[in-house]
């Protein structure tokens, strides 16, 4: 038994990938991209694991869950972003900052460098789009028992958080989105911000109960740590932007060789018929069965969606 699966049977799955990525680029090609996959190590993963672990056993999770909003990001949600790499690389916004088009203001912008942050800064009040452009995700975070697909409708719909980091995305046209109560850490893209349901998540409670897998846990490392937002190689792609583009490739290959294996049965099935009927090979009636459409190919640049729980191709 693989140690994934082992992780699987402990865990129930490492992650709950709504439709964002396609499972089985997530759990059989990107471990096998050891550039990608390796690119947070095995003390870096024991050192995220212990320090998130270390603030959860000193909080406890009913000082956590007593905890409101303001006071969890403090205590919880921004040390644990520290563990993960962005320390000086995060900015909280302040809604009265900030003047210009925007709806509302995410909790959080995340960028590159400290330098890319202080740049910003500067654009925050005269020039907020410009200021947003440097940013590599935007986040939101909520109180620990905040159901983060909380039903709402009409003008309440901004009080859904599900919502709230969609519409983020829209007005500050950044990629990326996270989200968390602090157990639940999911990841949003731009792209299908249309659809509140598509999503990846992570519950990290459950990776600190117990000692450090490093399979599993590499599955929370590597989406939310900062250099997972950056390029593997200076004019490469992102690890995040290589598992959506992979997963697109995936989920594309499968429908246009399903399509193309649909093609083969139905003329296989129509010669069989004329062999076994050879009546049937008559011009006219030829023509009707042995001119089947030919299946277009997929166009398709993203996994489907369904209602939770799912799992994608």
């Amino acid at each position: 038994m693989s140690s994934l699966q082992q992780a699987e049977l402990d865990l129930g799955y490492p992650h709950a990938n709504n439709g964002l990525f396609s499972n089985h680029y997530l759990d059989e090609l990107l471990p096998k991209n050891q550039r990608a996959w390796d690119s947070i190590g095995h003390d870096e993963l024991q050192q995220i694991h212990d320090g998130a672990k270390a603030i959860l056993d000193d909080r406890r999770v009913e000082g956590l869950r007593e905890m409101d909003e303001p006071s969890l990001e403090e205590h919880f949600i921004r040390p644990v972003l520290r563990l993960l790499g962005w320390k000086d690389c995060f900015d909280v916004q302040v809604g009265s900052q900030v003047v210009g088009p925007f709806r509302q203001i995410p909790d959080y912008a995340f960028f590159p460098s400290h330098e890319d942050l202080k740049t910003a800064n500067q654009y925050l009040r005269s020039d907020p789009k410009r200021s947003f452009a440097l940013a590599c995700a935007v986040g939101d975070a909520k109180a620990w028992d905040v159901d983060l697909d909380r039903h709402t409708t009409g003008e309440s719909r901004r009080y859904n958080p599900s919502f709230q980091i969609n519409m983020y995305l829209h007005d500050t046209e950044v990629q990326w989105g996270i989200l968390t109560n602090g157990r639940l850490w999911r990841l949003y893209h731009r792209s299908r911000r249309s659809d509140l349901t598509v999503f990846y998540e992570i519950d990290l409670l459950r990776h600190l109960e117990r000692e450090l897998d490093p399979q599993a846990f590499r599955y929370f490392a590597l989406f939310f740590a900062q250099r997972s937002f950056l390029p593997l190689e200076p004019g490469q792609p992102a690890l995040l932007d290589l598992a959506l583009k992979g997963s697109a490739d995936y989920t594309r290959d499968v429908e246009d060789n399903l399509k193309r294996r649909a093609y083969d049965v139905v003329e296989a099935l129509t010669a069989g018929l004329i062999e076994a009927n050879p009546a049937l090979a008559a011009p006219n009636r030829r023509s009707t069965l042995m001119t089947p459409t030919t299946p277009p190919s997929s166009s398709s640049t993203a996994c489907s969606s369904s209602s939770m729980p799912r799992r994608a191709a």
